[in-house]
């Protein structure tokens, strides 16, 4: 690329993200005042149900997510309103609801433990990498690319990550002190990295198990199971989290007798709430394993928040603006990391939760932060008293919602392929790395698409004249090859097919021939001679869906095998049903038109209609030297017409083509 591309480029760039930021300031400047066409007081007056009824579920839930992802619960808070408002202001959905989620939490735990002695301080710096990565994402508009990722995939890493939030909760649930700070006789556990060596460090000193811890663990958990169910508008977190407080502070004020429970006070003595915390800049964090984190944390924050807005839309049957989405994200991260917070996204449950209770436009996400940073102010003091146990089964239930149990059993019945691609990237997930788990599993899901496209699909026609002899479908015609045998059922139309494309020109007696023969045998000998009288002249290869380089050494291979016929005098290659074509794909059409004309068969192109496809195209020397001869039709008819028009070996004039002439009213190529 030139110089003068590169500016050229440049300048586009700047002038279309230039137009989208001043779209993004128009509507701040114009929403405070008008939203859906309401006076602002009256949005207020529409959403502070929904905002403070979010607000009461967010506090305990951004207390625990922020735990489970090794941050304190005053990060969660911090998080919950910098990354809430911004993305309710300047948000391209009316109802996400961001702040932080068990996506996240993988990720976040990993570098938590990494950098273990200033955890706080990297989790911050890593939410200021991923802003700004999801900024050059929205800048250069690939963040729908994002979505490409396959379902499978997704739900494998919801599950994988619904695995390590559970499985981290065995400190709280065990109520197994830490080796920090404690007697050498009492049993006690190291902190351990990675989620299996974690599991089996608590399973080594399960004798130090509290049975107070295990008990709260066990009742509150399945009520919020129990109760959930059968009353799922009820916000239990919020009850179990008050039944918690008061049963921390009885133990703390010693009226529960013997009962010993960690509490959030215990376990994190710096509990002031202050929404503006600088991090420290260090060293150790300027370096290329942060990065790589954030990259995963940018893909993640942009999927959930994308999926989460598109669910939004479905529920309220509105449209958000996905550019304006992204951008919000972005900022609402470098934010958060700014001020001591941490990543953060879109959270699914808290953005339905918004749209039940009754919010009609941002303001409820606005109102939710106000009313989630009292409720902190104000208690704070309370949430101290949380007992650890508590935490773990609100963290636990967060993990069964988050596997989309209906839709493994769905994958499990209809697709088990994809089934197991799930678990595979589930198991990844969950053992080795997040980000690792979504690469293998996006791998797999690609290696898997290769082998189902790799085929080449095309139909082959032939014709005598406008008579239609024969159609076939050749990746099925291909299947059938491969499981000849002595009874292999066959149409009339693949015995036909069979017969006149006995064997290549050559006689070549490779694999193919010899499976060719087979079948023509188990036709029966009345079909398989040479010399009939029948064979058609003209052979229609229609190429469908893609020619890249998965597939395209496929249909040369088809044509090889298939199109090689003494008896045939021209191949009309029908482009119409080609959506795609890659350089490779090009260089396997060269050799097909090659192999046809060496068999001095006539080769035409026709339904050459999307623009890439021409793109690709036009460049080669075998192209234009087709066009030039005229051997290049807009549609099948007309390479027809020309073809019936034409004599012997003399070269095809698309000037000889007559609107007289029409294909046989039963040729499936007759439309295009």
């Amino acid at each position: 690329m030139s110089k003068n591309s590169f500016q050229q480029l440049g300048g586009d760039l700047k002038g279309m993200n230039a137009e989208r930021f001043k779209g993004v300031l128009k509507s701040l400047g114009s929403f405070l005042y008008y939203t859906h066409g309401n006076p602002f007081y009256k949005e207020l007056w529409y959403n502070w149900k929904a905002g403070v009824t979010v607000s009461l579920v967010s506090v305990p839930l951004s207390i625990s997510l922020a735990i489970a992802g090794g941050a304190s619960p005053v990060n969660g808070i911090v998080t919950a309103f910098w990354a809430g408002i911004i993305s309710a202001m300047a948000g391209g959905s009316h109802y996400n609801v961001v702040g932080p989620t068990g996506a996240l939490s993988g990720v976040l735990n990993d570098v938590a433990n990494e950098y273990a002695d200033f955890a706080a301080d990297a989790l911050s710096f890593l939410a200021i990498y991923a802003g700004f990565l999801v900024l050059l994402v929205w800048f250069f508009k690939i963040d729908a690319y994002v979505m490409f990722i396959p379902g499978s995939v997704i739900h494998g890493f919801t599950v994988g990550v619904a695995f390590i939030i559970a499985l981290n909760q065995l400190n709280a649930v065990l109520g197994i002190p830490s080796c920090q700070g404690v007697d050498d006789n009492e049993i006690c556990v190291t902190p351990a990295h990675g989620l299996v060596s974690n599991v089996v460090e608590h399973i080594v000193h399960i004798q130090g198990a509290n049975p107070w811890a295990i008990g709260l663990f066990v009742v509150s958990l399945t009520t919020l199971l129990l109760l959930a169910r059968k009353w799922p508008k009820v916000p239990w977190a919020i009850i179990i989290s008050i039944i918690g407080i008061v049963i921390g502070f009885l133990v703390e004020e010693g009226h529960l007798g013997p009962v010993y429970l960690t509490t959030l006070d215990k376990k994190y003595k710096d509990l002031d709430l202050t929404l503006v915390k600088f991090v420290s800049p260090r060293l150790e964090l300027f370096s290329a394993g942060m990065v790589m984190s954030a990259v995963g944390v940018a893909f993640i924050a942009i999927l959930e928040t994308l999926i989460s807005a598109r669910i939004a839309d479905d529920m309220t049957k509105t449209s958000h603006t996905q550019p304006r989405e992204g951008l919000a994200t972005g900022i609402a991260n470098i934010m958060c990391g700014l001020f001591g917070g941490i990543p953060a996204t879109a959270a699914l449950a808290r953005t339905a939760l918004n749209i039940k209770s009754g919010a009609t436009s941002r303001y409820a996400g606005i109102i939710n932060c106000i009313s989630l940073l009292l409720i902190s102010f104000a208690l704070l003091w309370a949430f101290k008293f949380i007992p650890m146990p508590t935490i773990g089964s609100l963290l636990v239930m967060v993990a069964v919602r988050m596997v989309a149990v209906d839709h493994m059993k769905h994958m499990w019945k209809y697709d088990k392929v994809s089934f197991t691609v799930s678990i595979l990237t589930a198991v990844v997930c969950a053992v080795e790395d997040t980000m690792m788990g979504i690469v293998f599993g996006a791998v797999v899901s690609l290696l898997i698409l290769s082998s189902n496209i790799a085929p080449g699909h095309s139909d082959l026609q032939l014709n005598r004249g406008n008579q239609v002899l024969s159609h076939i479908d050749l990746v099925k015609f291909d299947a059938e090859m491969t499981a000849l045998g002595p009874k292999a059922a066959l149409g009339p139309d693949d015995v036909e097919m069979a017969s006149s494309l006995n064997s290549n020109a050559d006689g070549a007696s490779d694999p193919v021939s010899v499976a060719r023969q087979q079948l023509l045998d188990s036709a029966g000998p009345e079909t398989a001679g040479d010399g009939n009288d029948s064979f058609g002249d003209t052979l229609i290869y229609r190429l469908v869906g893609q020619m890249t380089y998965i597939n395209g050494a496929s249909h040369v291979l088809h044509v090889k095998n298939y199109c090689l016929r003494p008896t045939i005098k021209t191949a009309i290659i029908s482009f119409r049903h080609l959506w795609y074509m890659d350089v490779d794909g090009v260089e396997c059409l060269e050799q097909m038109v090659h192999a046809l004309q060496h068999h001095k068969i006539n080769v035409v192109f026709c339904g050459i209609a999307r623009g890439n496809v021409l793109k690709a195209l036009e460049k080669h020397p075998f192209f234009q030297k087709l066009k030039n001869d005229s051997l290049v039709y807009d549609t099948y008819a007309q390479a027809l017409a020309g073809i019936n028009h034409s004599s012997g070996d003399q070269a095809l004039s698309a000037s000889s083509a007559s609107a007289d002439v029409k294909p046989d009213a039963a040729d499936p190529f007759a439309t295009e």
